[in-house]
């Protein structure tokens, strides 16, 4: 009987470091990936946060179109959002009696921690007829 001995060849398989290196890198880019997309997800609460903010905040400076001469103080809740509204004569120089005087009205939106502060400018309510200014 003849003995056979064949050369070992190559085999077509990977080995188990190879093995390894494959599923770190893999790992590492899953990872990256989670971190990517949890970052805009992030993004996009913060973004609508922003954005209720802003459109209570037009909403009030629409409630607010006129201050009255006393001034205006205000606060309340709506959702997640607690707002306080407040206003102050806004000081200008020498304005002719006929000008309508301004008040400054500042709003407040405060929502988990964050604030928002909006400032604008209007009117004083004129004065009804028998009404006193404070």
């Amino acid at each position: 009987m003849r003995r056979r001995t064949a050369a070992r060849g190559f085999a077509g398989g990977m080995t188990l470091l190879e093995l390894l290196v494959a599923l770190t890198i893999m790992a590492i880019s899953v990872a990256l990936i989670y971190r990517a997309v949890g970052g805009s997800a992030r993004g996009v609460t913060q973004l609508e946060r922003n954005q209720g903010a802003a459109m209570l905040a037009e909403s009030l400076m629409d409630a607010f179109s006129m201050v009255d001469p006393g001034g205006t103080q205000a606060s309340g809740q709506d959702g997640f959002y607690t707002w306080q509204v407040a206003s102050a004569p806004f000081p200008v120089g020498d304005l002719p009696e006929t000008a309508v005087p301004l008040h400054a009205l500042r709003i407040t939106i405060v929502s988990e921690g964050r604030s928002w502060v909006f400032e604008t400018l209007r009117p004083q309510r004129p004065l009804q007829q028998g009404e006193v200014s404070r």
